[in-house]
């Protein structure tokens, strides 16, 4: 797949150490060490940009050996919880940053298309070379849940999947997380969790979209106090503006004693609380 790709220019590092290379697999890091460029790639061939195949001389050489599910190409360093978020699903929002990003799904498969179509917002699409691709049906953990949820239409098996001893449970929870640059990113993310040979396994993580980060105020309206006060209680300056004839009787106290506790107990064939 050649192409040009708009919106990168490349910028070379002084410091080596500045700019690291990390490999995960499955979202764990993988011990990366320098080993001696062998002969038959030491000219990279062509200026390009190619998936699956390099250029040399205007023809595809080294044909890769085996099958591509997505690539995605960033102008800007992901964190490791960035990865994780979008491991085993396609992107929800969050695609400005996106230089290139392939899925090879809908019209990249029609027999009649001349080039793999780029989903992010760049449209740097992929040209096809002169042997067109196989198209095969994906075993890839690759769908709109996490990994270990099984679809029951598309019938893919994968090693996430697994036998569980009861119903499942789920639940969706918001998460504050960092991007490299230090900024805060809400994310709205769902957990499951299941008893499988008799422990109970809690699964957390799957990025469900985006949430909008906002500021709340600490104004407060009709403040109460309740407990014990030795003077004054104290009252947010916000409260206490436009008062010409002073602040006297501004604030108070009122106490209230329960006369009367009620007990109440609920149960259920599953559990009982008090």
């Amino acid at each position: 797949f050649p192409a040009k790709l708009r919106g990168a220019r490349w910028t070379r590092d002084v410091d080596p150490a500045a700019s690291p290379l990390r490999l995960y697999r499955n979202g764990e890091p993988l011990l990366a060490t320098t080993a001696p460029t062998p002969a038959d790639l030491l000219s990279y061939g062509d200026p390009q940009l190619t998936l699956g195949a390099r250029l040399e001389g205007g023809k595809p050489t080294d044909p890769l050996t085996g099958t591509l599910e997505e690539v995605r190409i960033w102008r800007t360093v992901r964190t490791r919880e960035q990865i994780l978020d979008n491991l085993f699903t396609r992107l929800r929002g969050d695609k400005q940053d996106l230089l290139g990003y392939w899925t090879f799904d809908r019209d990249s498969t029609a027999a009649t298309t001349t080039s793999v179509r780029d989903e992010g917002l760049r449209g740097n699409n992929l040209a096809f070379s002169t042997k067109r691709p196989r198209i095969l049906l994906s075993t890839a953990p690759v769908s709109t849940d996490t990994a270990q949820v099984r679809s029951a239409l598309a019938d893919v098996r994968t090693p996430f999947h697994d036998t569980v001893s009861g119903a499942p449970a789920a639940s969706e929870y918001a998460d504050l997380q960092f991007d490299s640059k230090g900024e805060t990113r809400g994310v709205l993310k769902r957990c499951y969790g299941f008893v499988r040979d008799g422990r109970w396994h809690l699964v957390t993580g799957y990025k469900v979209g985006d949430l909008t980060t906002e500021w709340v105020g600490q104004a407060q309206f009709d403040p109460q106090l309740m407990g014990y006060i030795e003077g004054a209680p104290p009252v947010p300056s916000e409260n206490l503006t436009g008062k010409p004839d002073g602040f006297l009787g501004a604030s108070s106290v009122e106490f209230t004693e329960a006369d009367q506790v009620v007990h109440s107990l609920s149960a259920s064939k599953t559990r009982s609380t008090n």
